[in-house]
């Protein structure tokens, strides 16, 4: 049988052993069932725990329910224009008024004494007489093209309101005005309060309640002065995720992290929560108002549920008025966008310059996710397909961030799981797997080197590579270079090279032959030199030749 038959069959039985090739490492696994992956503080977007996805937060509608005064009902807003709902006892159901041209609003506060209306858009605010059954829509009572537009509060019965928004360096901005023949700014004034949330009046005073993600203010207003003025006796700390509040002389409600909370004020200074007049959880909460001069309370939520609490007696609770709430009211505002993921920092050990990010999505018409992955902890980024190896910056600090968007403010892109995984271009496991004349008991594989091979052998080899090699190659410092035979696909990340080398017939006893093994991906390469990798003992063309004279 030739060398080569020999070496060709021993390769054959090799290639039916081969083990399977390991994957790359995964170093991130999230399905969004808590926040223990996520940057929360640099995260825009929503995250729904609850159901394990994230997606485009709604515009926040503080003001979108407003409950009235006098007789039992609420007004809202909604994409049908805002609706006012009051209880009729002789029908024993609600009986709604809609005002459909002010389809375009996202708050909404109410005089009180009359159903005079202030409402606001994103970058307006307008007061809206009632008269005669209808309501006015006088260009001369609307404000338009500001920014940042965030919530309003009526002054019972007159006809100003306090519009809260937020400055250009994320201040609290509060603006009174005042409605006659025109709007009238009484008062313009930046309060040293970050990241405004809502703001609610007091009723039957010009007092304002204003909340921000954490705290609550309360700010009296100074008549000689004409000014508000922070009380820090009633302020509130330890809130977590506001999203709306209201307030009555009895105390305030705010609406926190998907809770109603009922917060009074004690005689002792400070603020506490009531749980009698705390409604609980509110899932989706979007917005809530406390009825002036009582203890309802009325929440509508992100699906378009109006839930209405009302104080019992016997349980010293707060329990549920089923005649007074709705379900399917569409809402105007939407959703915000572009908005943001980011993951937490994931260091790993060592460096990696191959990733694969794959991420479960939904995404309806008209809406869009990309995603980008930083190795230096933010510095950088890369814009990655989903499900596609990139290679990326050599690094140890991993940050996933995807920005989601919509052209349909109705629609919003999710992003139930994300999964990381990554590789290096590596070389590792050089060993000589045959040798054809091979010395008697010559045990193989072989690892440790030299080996010991004869002048004129032929020497089957391999190496492995990961982080997913598309060529590799080695050099001889015989001169010789020999290009090596991947046992699997260069799509994968573990691959298997083997390569065939001839020592040189000539080469004499003792001489040695080193190797530099050449792996390549794009323009990365990984060398790895073994000298040396042979040493030559006897010949060949000796033993052939002994075979023939015998």
């Amino acid at each position: 049988m030739s060398i080569r038959k020999i070496v060709g069959l021993i390769i054959l039985i090799y290639f039916t052993t081969l083990p399977a090739m390991a994957e790359a490492q995964v170093i991130f696994d999230d399905d969004f069932n808590d926040t223990s992956y996520i940057d929360t503080i640099k995260t825009s977007a929503y995250v729904d725990t609850a159901n394990s996805y994230v997606r485009l937060p709604r515009r926040t509608m503080p003001n979108a329910i407003a409950m009235l005064k006098y007789g039992e009902g609420y007004a809202v807003t909604s994409s049908d224009g805002i609706i006012i709902s009051e209880y009729d006892d002789a029908t024993g159901a609600l009986h709604d008024t809609k005002i459909p041209w002010l389809t375009n609003t996202r708050g909404l506060s109410i005089r009180q004494d009359n159903m005079n209306l202030w409402v606001i858009g994103e970058d307006f605010i307008q007061y809206c007489q009632f008269s005669g059954g209808i309501y006015s829509d006088d260009p001369a009572l609307k404000s338009s093209g500001m920014a940042d537009v965030l919530s309003v509060g009526a002054i019972e019965g007159t006809d100003k309101a306090v519009v809260l928004k937020k400055s250009a360096t994320g201040k609290t901005r509060i603006t009174r005005y005042s409605a006659g023949a025109g709007l009238t700014v009484e008062l313009d004034k930046e309060l040293d309060i970050g990241e405004p949330k809502a703001l609610a009046v007091v009723d039957g005073t010009p007092d304002i309640v204003i909340v921000t993600n954490t705290g609550k203010y309360y700010l009296m207003f100074d008549d000689a002065a004409q000014d508000y003025v922070v009380d820090p006796a009633r302020y509130a700390s330890g809130l977590t995720d506001v999203a709306s509040v209201s307030a009555n002389q009895g105390g305030v409600t705010v609406l926190d992290n998907n809770e109603g909370r009922f917060l009074s004020d004690n005689d002792a200074g400070g603020v506490q929560q009531v749980l009698a007049y705390s409604a609980g959880v509110i899932h989706g909460g979007l917005a809530v108002s406390i009825k002036p001069g009582a203890y309802d309370q009325a929440f509508i939520t992100e699906t378009g549920e109006i839930r209405y609490y009302v104080y019992d007696d016997a349980t010293d609770s707060m329990k549920r008025l089923s005649d007074m709430e709705k379900t399917g009211i569409q809402l105007s505002a939407g959703y915000e966008h572009p908005k943001e993921y980011y993951s937490k920092v994931i260091t790993t050990i060592e460096p990696f310059d191959e990733i694969k990010l794959t991420a479960e999505n939904v995404l309806p018409n008209g809406t869009e996710i990309k995603y980008y992955i930083s190795s230096d902890a933010g510095l950088t980024w890369t814009e990655i397909a989903n499900g596609t190896w990139t290679t990326i910056p050599s690094g140890t600090q991993f940050v996933a961030r995807a920005v989601l968007d919509t052209n349909d403010n109705k629609e919003t892109p999710k992003i139930l799981r994300i999964k990381m995984e990554v590789s290096k271009l590596e070389l590792l496991d050089l060993e000589i797997r045959a040798i054809a004349y091979n010395k008697a008991g010559q045990p193989l594989p072989i690892t440790t080197f030299p080996a010991v091979v004869r002048a004129g052998a032929e020497v089957q080899f391999e190496v492995t590579t990961r982080g997913f090699a598309q060529n590799v190659y080695s050099t001889f410092s015989t001169g010789h270079n020999v290009t090596l035979i991947p046992t699997n696909p260069i799509t994968s990340d573990e691959n298997t090279w083997r390569g065939l080398y001839t020592v040189p017939p000539d080469l004499e006893d003792g001489s040695t032959v080193g190797i530099t093994v050449t792996a390549e991906r794009g323009s990365r390469q990984k060398q790895l030199t073994l000298d040396p990798f042979i040493r030559v003992e006897g010949s060949v063309l000796f033993e052939v030749d002994l075979s023939l004279k015998q």
